[in-house]
């Protein structure tokens, strides 16, 4: 397949989903008002959705919201097969980078900005965000927080780096490692 270029980075959001007819709308939205058609940006952003064979309206929702792209697996295959196929939908589409975000609104559209700028600037070419250093508000059970908080120290630990979201679904992709990457589970949560 032949990549599309384009004068500016191309930027491709993709929104692997799973029965979020409730909040893929929203999501889908508020990517389009900030980053879609926007003067003050140096790249294109484009919204896509991985639909994990939904079984609600999420296409219908999606589509309604303005979404373009749908890329549909025939039953529900997890969301490691989900991002897979985005990450390889974005790269087929001629994508500078690959930004991938929840559907369900644990993560803030608002920053996307911040994981694509280091990647158009050529800083890096994996960025991972966290729901918890913005002040965006997520509530997950205790379990969860607990889990999340002990293997964030623990990665931190290893890695010297400040980790606080080892369960992030927010995450940007340089065309470097679009060519590379390999997902070998298809995992659920």
């Amino acid at each position: 397949m032949e990549r599309i270029k384009f004068n500016l980075p191309y930027v491709v959001v993709f929104i692997p989903a799973y029965n979020e007819e409730n909040s893929i709308g929203d999501v889908i939205k508020k990517i389009k008002e900030i980053y879609v058609g926007g003067e003050w940006q140096d790249y294109i952003a484009e919204t896509i959705v991985i639909d994990d064979g939904s079984k609600d309206k999420t296409v219908e929702v999606a589509r309604r919201a303005g979404v373009k792209k749908i890329v549909s697996h025939p039953y529900n295959r997890g969301l490691g097969a989900a991002t897979r196929t985005g990450l390889q939908t974005a790269y087929e589409m001629g994508a500078d980078v690959a930004v991938k975000i929840d559907a369900d609104m644990q993560n803030s559209p608002e920053e996307i900005e911040n994981l694509v700028r280091p990647i158009l600037n050529d800083k890096a070419d994996c960025v991972f965000g966290s729901r918890f250093l913005s002040g965006f508000k997520y509530e997950k059970p205790f379990y969860r927080k607990w889990g999340n908080n002990f293997f964030a120290w623990l990665v931190s630990t290893i890695t010297g780096m400040k980790i606080t979201d080892t369960a992030t679904g927010f995450m940007a992709f340089h065309r470097r490692y679009l060519e590379i990457f390999t997902i070998i589970k298809d995992y659920n949560e």
